[in-house]
């Protein structure tokens, strides 16, 4: 079975690195923890879906993981994609607790759980998204094969309300226990429309336009302040923000020296401050006295820049960047 890697999310990563960065008697930081386990959450539930996909997919199958997509000038983040001769299949992969009432017209989910009352995006205009933006890349390819498209929740403790007049619905969300029946039931009436070399042309074309995601801004989203956040090299085993030494960093709790963890430390400023950033930038998130050994320890490390102006620019390894991106340094 050709398949790629799951790896965290950016919300999931630039959270991490947030948690880490703002003391625990911040005001802000249970919050913060709180967006965290719901994303540690959500992985976890895919996780598990992709274990149960795995022991049913054929070596003749195909399963793409988070894929973001660009077309139609919007972004389209997909957590599954499995491809078979027969037909593709995707999936919307939700870790989500209480009752659900689903209104398709609508666009719109609300949950009730202890008591509480919140509103989402209904998935399954998601997932009709999701539709729409591969029946574009098979028109591409001229290829054709049905197209099927599911919600899986993997939380044991929901359940479902859906309206009368939209019965249809339980047939495109289900629990996680009852994807294996429902996929084996799919394969079983369907007929071979892809040769195993266009499924090979269409994953690749697939992965060809998968993009790093756009830079978003989950500090300020969190209430937490920019002037809130610690500043400096910090080590990760202890959290603690390392004291600078001869030709490195070492740290004040554990003693050890962090200089290995400087690479991080630095993409943590993309994650947390923007897509692009000058040495000046970077100089202060780390608290290095001088911009030019900032700049050295950027290159050394093999960041990737470009010079805007009279100005070398580095650019996130993590992030797509976009033109405007570029212009709001040239300004």
């Amino acid at each position: 079975m050709n398949t790629n890697t799951r790896v965290l999310s950016i919300k999931h990563l630039t959270l991490k690195a947030l948690i880490q960065r703002i003391p625990e008697h911040h005001p802000g930081y249970g919050r913060v923890l709180e967006q965290l386990s719901i994303e540690e959450a959500g992985l976890h539930g895919e996780l598990y879906f992709d274990s149960l996909a795995s022991k049913i997919l054929t070596p003749q199958s195909a399963q793409l993981k988070n894929l973001t997509l660009y077309l139609f000038k919007e972004t389209f983040q997909i957590d599954s994609i499995i491809i078979t001769p027969q037909f593709i299949l995707i999936t919307e992969i939700k870790n989500m607790v209480g009752n659900l009432h689903f209104d398709k017209k609508g666009g719109v989910l609300t949950r009730i759980s202890n008591g509480q009352t919140a509103y989402f995006t209904c998935p399954l205009f998601q997932v009709s998204r999701h539709k729409e933006c591969i029946s574009h890349v098979l028109n591409y390819l001229n290829l054709n094969v049905p197209i099927h498209d599911l919600v899986i929740y993997t939380n044991k403790n929901v359940e479902f309300t859906v309206k009368d007049s939209e019965q249809e619905i339980y047939e495109k969300i289900h629990r996680v226990e009852r994807f294996t029946h429902h996929y084996r039931k799919m394969k079983n009436s369907a007929t071979p429309h892809l040769s195993s070399a266009q499924m090979k042309i269409l994953c690749q074309e697939l992965l060809k336009r998968n993009i790093r995601p756009f830079w978003k801004d989950y500090v300020s989203n969190s209430g937490i302040p920019y002037s809130n956040l610690l500043n400096g090299v910090m080590c990760y085993a202890c959290c603690k923000i390392a004291i600078q030494i001869r030709n490195g960093w070492r740290c004040p709790g554990c003693n050890k020296r962090v200089d290995d963890m400087l690479h991080q430390n630095i993409t943590d400023y993309f994650l947390l401050r923007g897509p692009t950033a000058t040495t000046n930038d970077i100089s202060h998130f780390l608290n290095i006295p001088s911009t030019r050994s900032a700049r050295n320890y950027l290159d050394k490390l093999g960041f990737k820049s470009e010079i805007i102006g009279k100005q070398k620019i580095f650019i996130s390894p993590l992030h797509e960047v976009s033109t405007e991106d570029l212009n709001k340094v040239r300004k």
